[in-house]
């Protein structure tokens, strides 16, 4: 597999360098470095900006890893048991089969251009959706197989957004339908919008009957994170800019909002049932000091939180400020005892106790 492509910026990146320049110079940030626990986190390193975590199975965690300078993304499996760790696509021998997903089809995504972010499986957990930004703004299917007990994606269709906007996060839907998030437009104007705290994008609905259509009333600053509810009736929008998780019907009814005091990124289900927000301490200005970090890890101070869908009652469960072993928390995954977390810029994941 070839990952060296032509320089290009990573999207997220992309989306609030040209604001953050305009309004202030950017401070320095100092990599983390080393990789040994530290205030009750274990980082893991080796990772390239792995932004969005599931679990695949018992055995695998799958990481959504972005782009990184001239370096194509990846969706990669690893065991957390051993540390082993796999690339599932792209590979030498991708794997990919075609159907049309949209009315008008669409094509494998470019390998050497290939930009994941966020990602969720399936209702039956047979395939895998992905948001990609490389070489167009999708939501990516796969497959999900295995061989000698390693999974593996096949790519089969896709469903193609404007590339006018840029989307973040995928959640799937009972019915093979999924809501993703549009974080924002691709222009200067959006990006000024993010960083003053306006409304900048909403949760698009698709079907394979009706396509997409936005959901009313799902406007938000920068939405980014979603997760749906077991019946697929009610969304949860990682308000990011706001510092919220919203709440809200998929025909945009009964919304209501839980402030986080962070800003919130991706969003996750624990065994209990509550829905797990990890993120950021830090505004859009800040959050570019993470961006292509070529080594090291983002020291950015993060959080996590666990909130009653019912209640919106929000309890913190890890606050990391400053951050020591892992920063610029994008996710957080309970498995098990223990709450696994991604970040948006850097190399590593991190792993705490599951409270």
């Amino acid at each position: 597999m070839s990952r060296l492509i032509r320089p290009r910026p990573a999207p997220f990146a992309a989306l609030l360098l040209a604001a953050a320049a305009s309004l202030t110079a950017c401070a320095g940030h100092t990599p983390l470095a080393g990789c040994d626990p530290a205030d009750g986190v274990t980082p893991i390193c080796g990772f390239q900006n792995p932004e969005d975590l599931v679990t695949l199975d018992d055995e695998w965690l799958l990481v959504s890893q972005m782009t990184l300078g001239d370096a194509a993304g990846n969706l990669l499996a690893f065991r957390p048991a051993d540390g082993s760790r796999r690339i599932l696509w792209p590979t030498s021998g991708t794997m990919t089969e075609a159907r049309r997903a949209d009315g008008d089809g669409c094509a494998p995504p470019a390998t050497d251009l290939f930009a994941p972010h966020g990602i969720d499986l399936s209702r039956d957990r047979r395939s895998l959706l992905v948001v990609n930004h490389g070489g167009r703004e999708a939501v990516e299917r796969f497959r999900i197989d295995e061989r000698d007990g390693v999974p593996v994606l096949v790519w089969t269709d896709c469903v193609a957004f404007d590339d006018a906007i840029l989307l973040n996060d995928v959640a799937s839907l009972p019915g093979g339908g999924f809501v993703v998030t549009e974080m924002m437009g691709k222009g200067v104007s959006a990006q000024l919008a993010l960083v003053t705290g306006r409304d900048t994008g909403q949760v698009w609905h698709w079907t394979p009957e009706a396509g997409a259509r936005a959901i009313p009333g799902s406007g938000g600053q920068g939405p980014n994170g979603i997760a749906a509810s077991a019946d697929g009736r009610t969304v949860f929008i990682a308000d990011w800019g706001g510092e919220q998780l919203v709440r809200i019907g998929l025909d945009g009814a009964d919304r209501a909002v839980a402030p986080l005091g962070f800003h919130p990124d991706n969003l996750s289900w624990t065994a209990d049932g509550q829905v797990l927000a990890g993120g950021q301490l830090v505004g859009p200005i800040e959050a570019t000091r993470c961006f292509d970090l070529l080594e090291g890890g983002c020291s950015l101070a993060s959080a996590a939180a666990r909130v009653d869908p019912a209640t919106l009652a929000v309890r913190r469960v890890w606050t990391h400020d400053p951050a020591t072993a892992a920063g610029g928390i994008s996710s957080a995954l309970e498995r098990g005892d223990s709450i696994w977390l991604g970040a948006y810029g850097g190399d590593r994941i991190a792993r705490i106790p599951a409270r």
